[in-house]
């Protein structure tokens, strides 16, 4: 890489800041502020020119004073809406974890170390964006959501403060990119198979017990049930109704350690397999069963509780997924 180029990837970083480089706490300063007139203010200008003009061919001079008034309101609505967004501080991001499909809410945390209140502050990120004021000398949370429509990492990526306090003639922005990210779990499938035989994977006497043992009563068929376990005489004298029915054995409710697996659900797809993975997990800690989880290698050791929840719930949604870098 060229000195050149290298120096245009430093002003384009410095300017639009696409990289997440910014470390926190981060105050907002002069050489972070964009600032230009809105909508709002190119009509005032349009309108003060068009004033102007007449004052002039009319010999008003009423007119003129009018116009240099507000040409000076003009020029000071800009320093007071700089000064809004000046100074306010970034002093940390946190995010919460969600499952897919559901929105990821990223707690920033702002100050404001002035004794002016910040009024209007936008923060957006994208399509989505909050508002809040600050008062002097305070420290204020604002709760940003981001639609989580993919499982893995959710980046927060480029913030945007912006305001246009007071009179909206003016619009300053600064961008604000740091590092944060949430972990998007896996949506949890509906219905799922009940969960797999509490046995060590190898003991080859549990493992009989999953097709043998006392039928302690029948269920509905779901997807990803072994055949093996299916009532098909009840579907014989059904008349091939097409409802199927398993067999519920009495060792399933007899507790112990379980250990999940890919391999256990025997649905077809990666993100379907962790999608019941992840039912399982819940399922399993609602009940207050103890359980492991292996994923290509990586196993968690059998544990129960939320905190071990959602540690296996942290290794589902990041199966497979790159964590983000620095220059992402």
């Amino acid at each position: 890489m060229t000195d050149a180029s290298m120096s245009s990837e430093g002003v384009t970083q410095r300017f639009f800041r696409h990289r997440p480089e910014d470390a926190l706490p981060l105050t907002i300063e002069h050489q972070r502020i964009y600032i230009v007139p809105s909508k709002r203010g190119f009509a005032f200008l349009a309108a003060l020119v068009v004033c102007l003009i007449a004052s002039i061919n009319y010999q008003l001079n009423l007119g003129y004073a009018l116009s240099f008034l507000l040409a000076g309101l003009f020029s000071a609505s800009l320093l007071h809406t700089y000064k809004n967004l000046a100074g306010i501080s970034l002093e940390s991001v946190q995010g919460i974890s969600v499952s897919q499909g559901n929105t990821a809410k990223f707690m920033l945390r702002l100050g404001n170390k002035s004794t002016n209140d910040r009024i209007g502050i936008d923060v957006k990120y994208g399509n989505n964006w909050a508002r809040t004021d600050l008062q002097a000398d305070s420290i204020t949370n604002l709760e940003l959501p981001v639609s989580a429509t993919e499982r893995g990492y959710l980046s927060l990526g480029r913030l945007t403060f912006t305001s246009q306090y007071p009179i909206s003639l003016w619009t300053t922005w600064s961008y604000c990119h740091t590092p944060t990210w949430v972990i998007v779990h896996p949506q949890a499938e509906q219905n799922p198979p009940p969960l797999p035989c509490a046995y060590k994977e190898g003991d080859g006497d549990a493992a009989q017990l999953s097709n043998d043992g006392d039928v302690a009563g029948l269920r509905e068929y779901v997807p990803g049930d072994s055949l093996t376990r299916v009532a098909w005489k009840r579907a014989a004298r059904t008349g091939g109704s097409g409802e199927l029915h398993v067999r519920e054995l009495e060792h399933e409710q007899a507790g112990g350690d379980i250990d999940l697996t890919l391999g256990l659900t025997n649905a077809h797809g990666v993100e379907a397999q962790l999608s019941r993975l992840a039912a399982w997990v819940n399922e399993a800690t609602k009940r207050g069963a103890s359980f492991s989880l292996t994923l290509d290698g990586q196993t968690i050791n059998t544990n129960t509780g939320g905190a071990h929840r959602l540690q296996c719930m942290d290794a589902l949604g990041t199966y497979k997924k790159a964590k983000p870098g620095a220059s992402s």
